[in-house]
């Protein structure tokens, strides 16, 4: 796999490309709350192109350890940067956190005609730093939206906690559910204290072309089948050019990968042996 490397200060975006001459025309970006050069990123870049696309993978620089106040505008500059190379078919892909970057960026870049969120929240969200202060791994970036467009915050949920009391809570329902990724109170609470506004919802009805929603019963990281089951209700109740696809999973947890992506992430023995485990049922709603 070739990698090119991009910077905000040189090319108006954090990125990694990895073209592929088969099929030149299309790509998809991997969308994530870290530099684009973690493991999972380029691991699913590497799926991308042996499933036949182009890849890209962009994210914040390293120096803002974390999102908060990151101008969508990356996302847009890299689309631009794709289309100078020819492509004309452009996606987005995120999970978890990078599902919030994918459908907020897909709802205001009218080029994106894929867009694929996983286990997603439907509210723009707080912005967060995960520079390890107070040994915690995240802390909410007090009045900071995660994003900003045209130079302007975005409205988001605002966080039930501030530090340290927000990591100490995650850290108590993790070890409550015995899993370090838990925090459905937590995100549940925010929901309590502050009930989803107009200007806090991603506008999904705005995405443009295939838009493929996907999450699991058992997430217990945040209440992902409500956040679908909202999006898909704005989608059926408004105009818009937007070809829905619902994929809800009765077994997934908050990790949802394709089974060929996961034997890239770990040995394939291992997923053999992990997945009949799992019944892995799905729905469509």
């Amino acid at each position: 796999m070739r990698l090119f490397n991009y910077t905000t200060e040189k090319d108006g975006f954090c990125g990694l490309f990895s073209p592929i001459e088969e099929n030149g025309n299309a790509a998809v970006i991997v969308l994530e709350d870290g530099h684009p050069d973690s493991y999972v990123v380029k691991t699913a870049m590497k799926w991308l192109n042996q499933s036949g696309v182009s890849a890209m993978g962009v994210g914040p620089e390293k120096y803002m350890k974390g999102v908060h106040s990151w101008p969508l505008e990356n996302i847009e500059n890299a689309v631009h940067f794709l289309q100078s190379q020819g492509c004309d078919r452009i996606g987005v892909i995120g999970s978890s956190f990078g599902s919030n970057m994918a459908l907020s960026a897909a709802a205001r870049i009218p080029e994106i005609t894929l867009t694929i969120a996983l286990t997603l929240m439907d509210w723009v969200y707080w912005g967060i730093f995960n520079d390890k202060i107070d040994e915690t791994l995240e802390r909410p970036a007090d009045g900071e939206s995660a994003f900003t467009w045209r130079g302007k915050p975005l409205p988001c949920m605002p966080s039930p906690y501030k530090h340290p009391d927000y990591w100490k809570m995650f850290k108590k329902e993790g070890k409550q559910r015995g899993m370090s990724l838990a925090a459905l109170d937590l995100h549940n609470l925010a929901e309590e204290k502050h009930p989803v506004t107009e200007a806090e919802r991603i506008p999904v009805e705005k995405i443009n072309g295939y838009l493929i929603l996907a999450g699991a019963k058992d997430d217990v990281a945040w209440n992902t089948c409500r956040g679908i089951s909202r999006m898909k209700k704005k989608i059926e109740e408004s105009e818009n050019n937007c070809n829905l696809k619902v994929l809800i999973y009765d077994h997934c947890g908050h990790i949802i990968f394709p089974e060929s992506m996961m034997k890239l992430l770990f040995p394939a023995f291992l997923v053999d042996m992990i997945i009949p485990r799992f019944l892995v049922k799905r729905k469509g709603m």
